[in-house]
């Protein structure tokens, strides 16, 4: 059955490796699946038993700080008071500059607690429906496997959500901010490992919630936020403006009663 399946397939196999070529979120969704069957099946059980028991301590306690970089609590604070003082400034700022730089803010904060929030509901989602078993079950109680419609979520593994944070943060940053990106890509590989070092996930784990935070913040970012400004430095530019937008939301956020004339503030920011 599955060699007739093969030979009908296969007419359309260079169709089909084109359409993925144009789909990369797809075709890297694919890959990404795979790579988590396989380790699955062969990976994870021998990975972590390895981490457990025989790798070096020292190196176990070092990753153990390490981890706690992909905590999604510290995001979120700093994304939401970004976002409240971005605000204030584009309402109440001193000039256009002020109110330009604080809108320019709270574009980014809020398209940073957005991709958090999505990619998080993801993985609670799939935690939930999935019920993976962590590592320390394997240990205590030799379980390896799901247990579906599991409410318990701190027994819960699939997928990692440090991975998931993490990737989220540093995707989003990246397409923000494209020079960090030589710096913070290592600082995701360095915290997505350091789950599977301390043996709070598996490998397939730390693989489908690093996707899922590439995913969601990528397409959030084109789909949802399109006209996200870029720099800050060009937004101000005299010949540009900001963005369609976000101009739109500074002019209504400093619209007033003044006679039937617009104020300054308005014509400056058009």
């Amino acid at each position: 059955m599955a060699g007739f399946c093969l030979f009908w397939l296969l007419p359309d196999i260079p169709a089909i490796f084109r359409r993925l070529s144009t789909r990369p979120l797809l075709s890297s969704g694919l890959g990404t699946m795979a790579a988590a069957v396989m380790a699955v099946l062969w990976v994870d059980r021998p990975l972590a038993i390895y981490f457990k028991y025989q790798a070096d301590p020292a190196l176990v306690a070092a990753f153990e700080s390490v981890t706690e970089i992909g905590r999604g609590d510290w995001y979120f604070a700093i994304a939401g008071v970004a976002l409240v003082i971005g605000l204030l400034f584009a309402r109440r700022g001193i000039d256009r500059k002020a109110q330009v730089y604080g809108l320019y803010v709270a574009a980014k904060a809020s398209y940073m607690l957005s991709a958090l929030a999505a990619a998080g509901l993801t993985v609670i989602t799939v935690k939930l429906v999935l019920g993976r078993v962590r590592p320390r079950y394997l240990f205590e109680s030799d379980l390896y496997g799901l247990i579906p419609g599991n409410f318990d979520f701190g027994m819960n593994s699939f997928p990692s959500g440090h991975s998931q944070v993490i990737w989220t943060v540093v995707t989003a940053l990246c397409l923000m901010a494209p020079p960090w990106r030589k710096i913070l890509i290592p600082i995701a590989v360095v915290v997505s490992l350091s789950r599977v070092v301390v043996t709070a996930h598996y490998a397939s784990d730390v693989i489908v919630g690093a996707y899922v935070g590439i995913a969601t913040a990528i397409l959030l970012r084109h789909h949802v936020f399109p006209d996200l400004p870029c720099t800050a430095k060009r937004d101000l530019a005299p010949q540009s403006g900001i963005k369609r937008r976000w101009r739109r939301v500074l002019i209504r956020s400093h619209r007033r009663p003044t006679g039937g004339m617009a104020p300054a503030v308005t014509k400056a920011s058009a």
